[in-house]
């Protein structure tokens, strides 16, 4: 699955449990934006992360509440996810 899908079905479930999480989400970033993180960093900017930023160029932040699509806000427990 592709990093584009699988964020749109992330966004999908996040819809269906009732978390307004994608509203504060950015347009796609250009690619001299997402160079310039790189020479910011000092670090190229990984492929996959370059797909992630060509979805959406990252979240405004609409308040201290961690219900943000980009934001931690579940453990691997909440999911049910054991390594």
């Amino acid at each position: 699955m592709s990093i584009t899908a699988l964020i749109e079905e992330a966004k999908q479930a996040y819809t269906v449990a009732r978390l307004d999480c994608g509203d504060a989400l950015l347009p796609p970033a250009n690619e001299a934006a997402v160079t310039a993180i790189g020479v910011v960093l000092a670090y190229p900017v990984p492929g996959e992360l370059r797909e992630v930023y060509r979805v959406h160029g990252g979240q405004q932040s609409v308040c201290s509440i961690p219900n943000q699509f980009f934001h931690q806000h579940l453990t691997n427990g909440d999911i049910g996810y054991q390594s």
